[in-house]
């Protein structure tokens, strides 16, 4: 796996401030860039259009049970 180390100067009085923007930002990124790689993935699938939206579907309903929704 590659690693990436990324180093910013960040004024101390703004550390607990960037700390949380940071997370939030990173956060977002790691969603961006997993649905960027499932795009791809999925873009070689032969599923049929309708067999793909069926596993969407279940999909959608497995997170929104494990979320309690």
């Amino acid at each position: 796996m590659t690693e990436l180390i990324i180093k910013l100067d960040v004024p101390s009085k703004f550390e607990q401030e960037f700390r949380l923007a940071l997370a939030r930002a990173l956060k977002n990124l790691v969603i961006e860039i997993e649905f960027a790689i499932a795009d791809a993935i999925l873009s070689k699938s032969k599923l049929t259009d309708e067999q793909a939206r069926g596993l969407a579907d279940e999909l959608k309903h497995r997170v929104a049970k494990r979320h309690g929704l």
